[in-house]
């Protein structure tokens, strides 16, 4: 997600990822300072919509849940070499 050096402390562990930007400019052979190129209000658009993107991928978290083991809540089907019976990316044909 584009944004800003002052905000790029993630505040979720599971991201989304967060990407910054510093330019600067050449004048007669001397470097002039940096500015901040996504802290620019034109990127919120994007911000916005990585941020719904995120949250939807939360979402009724089908794929996360087969990650973790059953004591925590999960379907624990990750590298067990079993089949999902039901529900979507079972691979079975009818």
């Amino acid at each position: 997600m584009p944004c800003g050096i002052a905000k790029a402390t993630p505040s979720r562990f599971d991201g989304p990822p967060r990407i910054v930007a510093l330019g600067c400019q050449i004048t007669s052979g001397r470097l002039v300072g940096l500015r901040d190129m996504f802290a620019d209000p034109g990127f919120g658009r994007a911000r916005q919509m990585v941020l719904e993107l995120a949250d939807h991928l939360r979402g009724p978290a089908l794929i996360a849940r087969s990650v973790l083991p059953r004591s925590r809540g999960g379907t624990g089907t990750i590298g067990s070499g079993r089949r999902r019976e039901s529900g979507l990316g079972s691979g079975s044909r009818r």
